[in-house]
């Protein structure tokens, strides 16, 4: 019975070695990239030209890996490549400019998706929206919600706009420089020029003096003086 127990116990010894020994090999197989696909581990290892693209990746995408300038585009360095690899095997980044809008989004509201100074985010109740810039003035066009909804913005000043969260044609938020708050009306302040404000008083001074006039409230008279 003894036997029995130590030939179970040096099966099991090996069994457990065996099984080890094939796990380390396969983990150097294969390894995962950032792209989400398998590539053999020894690929990863090679980059003749030391431009940071192993030469699995560099083959796929048709660039010279001999050659440290010339390697698949990658606008914002983020290890995935902006585009599909020729050969199909690797998809490219969803988002070239790492701007947190995807391409296919920009191309559809109008802004440039290799240009991340177009889009500006910030957090309301925690819940993150952006600030869309698409005719390249450096003002930004439009509020866009990541449910996909947009609705119009207005810059009243430099760094300072007025957003309507809700798509009624009202303003609900002031995006000034950075900070959001709600919106009041007596924030908008604007200021009339000084000659409109003169014009409207003198107007309303001649209505009441003409109605004073009507009413017979004032009148003129002759003052006679005898000769």
């Amino acid at each position: 019975m003894q036997k029995l127990r130590n030939n179970i116990r040096n099966n099991f010894k090996y069994i457990a070695f065996f099984l080890i020994l094939v796990l380390l090999i396969f983990s150097q197989l294969f390894v995962f990239t950032s792209i989400g696909d398998i590539i053999p581990a020894s690929s990863l290892e090679d980059d003749n030209d030391g431009d940071g693209w192993n030469n699995t990746i560099e083959r796929s995408y048709g660039t010279d890996i001999d050659n440290p300038l010339n390697f698949p585009k990658d606008t914002d360095e983020d290890g995935i490549p902006n585009e599909k690899s020729d050969d199909g095997k690797f998809n490219g980044d969803e988002d070239d400019d790492g701007d947190l809008i995807d391409d296919i989004t920009e191309d559809l509201l109008g802004s440039n998706s290799l240009d991340p100074s177009d889009v500006e985010n910030f957090y309301i109740d925690n819940n993150k929206y952006f600030l869309i810039e698409i005719d390249d003035d450096n003002i930004f066009d439009l509020f866009y919600n990541p449910i996909g909804k947009y609705t119009n913005i207005y810059c009243y000043d430099t760094n300072k706009y007025y957003i309507d969260f809700t798509g009624d044609d009202h303003w609900n938020y002031i995006y000034d420089n950075g900070d959001i708050s709600k919106y009041i009306l007596e924030e908008e302040n604007i200021e009339l020029p000084w000659i409109f404000i003169i014009f409207v008083i003198i107007f309303v001074i001649l209505i009441i003096i003409f109605l004073l006039f009507k009413f017979k409230i004032l009148y003129l008279y002759e003052e006679y003086v005898e000769k």
